[in-house]
């Protein structure tokens, strides 16, 4: 026991006493509730279960992307658009930090910081014209060919 008292003051076994019995308690009451409430458990009732096996099938079933339908909703140049407005947002934010006082050295960490990230947003709102130009310009062979 003399080892233990070495490791731990006298002073601090009390705290350490209380901290260990609060555990110990409220680990036996969240165990006895567990198994309490197993008491009252009653099986789902079947059109549930039915339903429950159709969902989790369907989520397991693999998603066949028609070419033509995904051409007509053009979510991949709002994405793009969307994310390049948040990214000119965030980076001329960190630009304006560049007021705040700060050693030159500062001053142009903070400015690579901003200058990449707005770089960004630059080539996502590229890349959301050339992608709904590209679509536009798909859409329109789609038309003449019917």
């Amino acid at each position: 026991m003399d080892i233990f008292f070495d490791v731990v003051p006298h002073r601090y076994l009390g705290s350490y006493l209380k901290i260990a019995i609060t555990t110990g308690v409220v680990a036996a009451v969240s165990m006895g509730w567990f198994f309490l409430t197993m008491l009252f458990y009653r099986k789902d009732k079947k059109p549930y279960v039915d339903q429950a096996g159709e969902f989790f099938t369907d989520m397991a079933t693999p998603v066949q992307a028609n070419e033509l339908e995904l051409g007509q909703h053009d979510n991949e140049s709002r994405q793009y658009n969307a994310l390049g407005n948040l990214c000119l947002v965030y980076g001329d934010f960190i630009l304006l930090l560049m007021l705040i006082p700060n050693e030159r050295a500062g001053r142009l960490i903070i400015l690579c910081c901003g200058a990449i990230i707005t770089g960004i947003g630059w080539i996502l709102k590229i890349l959301a014209k050339r992608t709904l130009l590209r679509m536009q310009g798909s859409s329109l062979r789609t038309d003449f060919s019917r």
